[in-house]
């Protein structure tokens, strides 16, 4: 159970660090960030089926809080939690590299057009509505300068609770990662990655005018979302734990692939990185086939939308519906053809 809260620390930390950097590039360009994403949806759905492919959930992390932020269509969210597999993309490279190509290949021309079509679908519904949190805005003017260095020394020497608090806590969070107090089991790469952000966090925090610290990072940031992020992180690994605890996906025969494919299915839906891994431990033995193993990678996005618990139930289950569906009726026609 400490792992469990653990990870949720460690999603958290890494979601705030996302979201303050956003913030802050998007304050800082004057809403220029929003209103280039806004003009092209194709590039939308290109650059977030690209996040998908990276190993992992980082990618699916960054493009949730875009779309959190009202930066990406509903169809750029769905592209990249199809295109993305999770932790298990590390396996896979491992044990079936070309396997894996071709995988994420189909996921990524998959995610791409699902995302078209989704958009298009409900382009004029209030089921579209972008969702915006409140207090996410950008300036004009003046108002729009974020580094100011000639009151960077005057502010630290009158040093506000916030800042302080949030410079020690981006401190301690670096020091966790590069020392293995946490993400011990995680890739170098993504470490690393965890690491320049928080830095440029840090810097971030470390620079900005007081009124941009108090308004939009600790008003907004942290007050408004972390919290909210953290039970509903906390709380569905604690659920996941539980549950995986009482169904062992290593006890599934092999024999029928009606079974396998409801299986793959059923466990994809786990908002998880963990389960999946049986599925590609059983294709790695030929003792599953290939679309087997496809459906599940479709249906499952590892913790990747997680986060979007925090802000709307309704389009976590739409998504986790959406892909389980498709991706069902995606290994049922396999088996039809294989007959």
């Amino acid at each position: 159970m400490l792992e469990v809260y653990n990870d949720a620390l460690v999603i958290t930390g890494f979601i705030f660090v996302i979201m303050l950097v956003i913030e802050y590039v998007n304050i800082l360009t004057c809403g220029k960030l929003q209103k280039a994403f806004s003009k092209s949806k194709l590039g939308q759905y290109v650059i977030s089926a690209v996040f998908g492919l990276l190993p992992g959930c980082f990618g699916s992390f960054i493009v949730v809080s875009m779309y959190t932020h009202g930066i990406i269509t509903l169809g750029a969210l769905i592209t990249v939690l199809v295109a993305s597999v999770g932790d298990e993309a590390f396996a896979m490279i491992v044990l079936f590299p070309r396997d894996f190509i071709f995988i994420s290949t189909i996921l990524f021309i998959f995610g791409i057009i699902l995302g078209m079509i989704i958009d298009l679908i409900f382009s004029k519904t209030k089921f579209d509505k972008v969702l915006q949190c409140e207090g996410f805005e950008f300036h004009t003017g003046k108002k729009c300068e974020v580094f100011l260095p000639g009151v960077i020394i005057p502010q630290w020497k009158k040093c506000s609770p916030h800042r302080g608090t949030l410079t020690i806590v981006l401190i301690l969070f670096i020091i966790a990662v590069l020392f293995g107090e946490i993400m011990h089991e995680t890739q170098s790469w993504v470490k690393i990655s965890v690491v320049l952000l928080s830095l440029i966090a840090s810097f971030i925090v470390s620079t900005v005018p007081d009124h941009f610290l108090e308004e939009h990072l600790w008003g907004h940031v942290v007050m408004k979302h972390i919290p909210k992020i953290f039970l509903w992180t906390l709380g569905a690994l604690i659920f996941i734990h539980v549950m995986v605890s009482y169904f062992n996906p290593e006890n599934i025969g092999t024999n029928s692939k009606w079974l396998l494919l409801s299986i793959a299915g059923v466990v994809g839906l786990i908002p998880s990185s963990g389960p999946h891994m049986i599925f590609v431990t059983l294709y790695s033995k030929g003792l599953i086939p290939l679309y087997i193993l496809f459906v599940n990678s479709f249906v499952q996005d590892g913790h990747g939308a997680i986060p979007l618990l925090a802000y709307s139930r309704k389009r976590f289950l739409f998504v986790k519906i959406l892909k389980f569906t498709i991706g069902i009726a995606v290994g049922a026609a396999c088996i039809f053809m294989e007959s």
